[in-house]
């Protein structure tokens, strides 16, 4: 999984490609940890994302625990209907 990262007045913007699976959950978990605090929002871009698994919704359910607000973009139909069914659709605003 490649993680692209960016940050600009409080809101870290991160993009994800490949697959965020059991694999690559604690990759991702590393490049957020620095962000707690400094931050007040997160956008991810998952225009590349092809899949996402329950460790993957793990880590970002730590991320909203620890930013509150979270904003999605790109998902594909697929990642969409996992944010659906576990009510991820709920807390993120998904765009």
């Amino acid at each position: 999984m490649d993680i692209t990262t960016s940050i600009e007045d409080g809101t870290a913007r991160i993009a994800l490609a490949g697959s965020l699976n059991t694999n690559t959950a604690s990759e991702l978990e590393q490049a957020l940890e620095p962000l707690f605090g400094t931050i007040s929002r997160l956008v991810f871009d998952f225009t590349e994302l092809e899949y996402i698994s329950s460790a993957g919704l793990r880590v970002l359910m730590m991320a909203y625990k620890q930013v509150g607000e979270i904003e999605v973009s790109g998902a594909s139909d697929e990642v969409r209907e996992v944010f659906d069914i576990t009510g991820f659709s709920d807390l993120f605003s998904i765009r």
